[in-house]
């Protein structure tokens, strides 16, 4: 028999250098965790033989996705800027599905650039990108 099961997304918790993120954009990828690198790299010489390069780069780029009225827009900007301006020391991020296993646990996280704003006849979202450079991230199954 095949096995049958829900995910509500508001059991997914964002915690950003101790606070908690909410107000999500309504999207397909309101929270996207990519690996900035191939874990594996294959070279192929002149005569065929090959060895695979593992890499020692496990770091990602976390991109949250909030709607303009959240909240944590402010929340973020304040430690973009904390980091950027006064002292450019590394944050913690976690993120956890409760609908399963996925999470990622990264204690040096670092924005990548302040998120974009544009204003106009429909509000899009604020991508809010961070690169994490360390932790432990796992794609797991719904429980």
């Amino acid at each position: 028999m095949a096995n049958v099961g829900t995910f509500d997304f508001t059991k997914v918790a964002v915690n950003l250098a101790g606070f908690v993120i909410s107000g999500f954009a309504d999207a397909d990828d309101a929270i996207t965790v990519e690996p900035r690198n191939d874990a594996v790299n294959l070279i192929t010489g002149a005569d065929k033989e090959s060895v695979f390069i593992m890499t020692a780069d496990n770091s990602v780029l976390v991109t949250l996705k909030l709607l303009p009225s959240s909240a944590s827009n402010q929340v973020l900007s304040n430690i973009v800027l904390s980091i950027l301006n006064i002292a450019a020391i590394p944050v913690p991020l976690f993120i956890t599905d409760l609908n399963g296993t996925t999470l990622l646990e990264s204690l040096k996280v670092m924005p990548q650039k302040m998120a974009n704003w544009s204003s106009g006849k429909n509000l899009s979202s604020n991508d809010w990108a961070w690169l994490c450079s360390d932790g432990t991230y796992n794609v797991g199954g719904m429980t």
